[in-house]
């Protein structure tokens, strides 16, 4: 323990508080990181996957702007303490006890950040593979939609070929149309010449009559 007047049980308190508002400002960034997760998937679930691992990018990149900035901070803050602390000492140099709680409280500080980032850095870990995955899904859906793309093209060979034949049939209808108008002459004339046969035979018959 440090000796009385030292270092006082609020400065101490001070470093706890420093240290837990850097944990709980970490705790909502990844609140928020989540949030953008469950928001995002759950209204484009296979939709927008390049929006929501832009989201994922730019919140990870945040978290990791503000652990830096945060170990930074306590770093300066302990730092300050450690200057205050040694002041109050009215010029007499610390004791060895003193500087070894010193150390031994800072050490104990960035131990328990220490294991804060590790478990921080899992949860990046954990964000990385389900980035990887919506790669991968939209991946999967690009190929999809090469396929589709495939078929469509062999779709519309089809159909050009289907309307050139078309277009074949057409010509065909045309020509048998014009055919069957010829023969349809050919038979009114036809019908005209045995009009005038029977003519001729009736007159032949008539004759003959006569002539008996």
């Amino acid at each position: 323990m440090p000796p009385s007047g030292a270092f006082s049980t609020s400065a101490e308190s001070d470093d706890e508080k420093i240290f837990l508002r850097a944990l709980d400002s970490t705790r909502r960034l990844l609140q928020n990181l989540r949030a953008i997760y469950v928001v995002v998937y759950s209204t484009n679930p296979v939709g927008d996957e390049e929006a929501l691992i832009a989201a994922f990018e730019n919140q990870k990149n945040e978290l990791r702007s503000a652990c830096e900035w945060q170990i930074l901070h306590i770093k300066e803050k302990l730092e300050r303490k450690l200057e205050d602390n040694v002041k109050r000492l009215k010029g007499k140099p610390p004791s060895r006890d003193e500087k070894r709680t010193l150390v031994k409280r800072l050490g104990q500080l960035i131990s328990g950040h220490a294991a804060e980032m590790s478990k921080i850095r899992n949860e990046a870990g954990e964000w990385e593979r389900k980035k990887q995955g919506l790669k991968e899904s939209l991946m999967w859906y690009e190929r999809v939609g090469m396929g589709m793309n495939i078929e469509v093209e062999e779709v519309k060979r089809q159909l050009k070929f289907a309307k050139k034949k078309c277009g074949q049939c057409d010509t065909q209808v045309e020509e048998n149309h014009m055919i069957i108008t010829d023969l349809r002459e050919k038979v009114q004339m036809l019908d005209g010449k045995v009009a005038m046969l029977e003519e001729e035979n009736m007159g032949m018959r008539i004759r003959l009559q006569t002539m008996t």
